[in-house]
């Protein structure tokens, strides 16, 4: 078998305390961290990174790796689905030619993530060109799409986490350890070694969304981090509506 199911409740500081192993009396202060820079640390740290994702401002990522504060200039950008997250300066997407669109980042030469693969994915529940809604199963989409990594012959094991806090948009994640030598869509930079993801999923009524972050097993922490902080700011533009958007992609095909 190649998984293993994981559930985590995001309560308080509970799991920063169990990643960090302090007491309760040792980390009563947050560090200034924001609310949901708490909550993204504490998924950083269950995915066993010594990670700390730091309260900035939408024109900059900061992070702490082993005790060091990291600052990186960053925008923000918003897919043509209606997501959003913050990305380092002088990222750009491009889009992959299907039905459902999937965001790919093109980092620039030389960018500290130039060996990471970044995507943002949608993926509703479409009947011809209608959206289909249905009643939200988290375990049901867990099963599924652990199915998926089940029956691939470049996963070598992955672990399900499960996210019981109603203020992160994802219900569950993935965490995946494989090998881009066996056949698969990967990047140059990865192609032929050994490699780890993060999946991480939305699901709603209308479908699932996907933020899958890719790199090599070799690469150094901050790479990491800063690739997590990028998919940990993830959200959806106020406002959106699936069906328009939907709509509107289908009129510039």
């Amino acid at each position: 078998m190649k998984v293993l199911k994981k559930t985590l409740v995001f309560s308080a500081l509970s799991l920063m305390l169990v990643a960090c192993g302090t007491t309760e009396e040792e980390s009563v202060n947050t560090g200034g961290q924001t609310e949901d820079d708490q909550t993204n640390t504490e998924v950083a740290e269950e995915a066993g990174l010594s990670v700390t994702i730091l309260d900035a401002t939408d024109e900059e990522i900061s992070v702490e790796v082993n005790g060091e504060a990291l600052t990186f200039g960053a925008e923000l950008y918003t897919t043509t689905f209606g997501k959003e997250v913050k990305v380092v300066e002088g990222t750009t997407f491009e889009y992959t030619e299907s039905r459902q669109p999937t965001a790919v980042a093109v980092f620039e030469e030389g960018s500290l993530l130039s060996d990471v693969t970044f995507m943002i994915e949608q993926n509703l529940n479409l009947e011809g060109d209608q959206i289909r809604t249905r009643e939200v199963d988290v375990e049901l989409e867990m099963d599924l799409q652990s199915s998926s990594y089940e029956i691939a012959s470049h996963v070598n094991e992955f672990n399900i986490h499960e996210i019981n806090d109603e203020t992160v948009p994802f219900q569950f994640y993935f965490e995946i350890a494989g090998d881009a030598s066996k056949p698969g869509n990967w990047s140059e930079a990865i192609r032929g070694q050994e490699y780890k993801q993060y999946t991480f999923v939305e699901v709603t009524e209308e479908g699932r969304h996907f933020v899958h972050v890719r790199f090599p097993a070799s690469v150094e922490e901050d790479v990491v981090a800063v690739a997590l902080a990028m998919a940990l700011s993830y959200n959806t533009v106020e406002g959106t509506d699936v069906e328009e958007e939907t709509d509107e992609e289908d009129t510039n095909e």
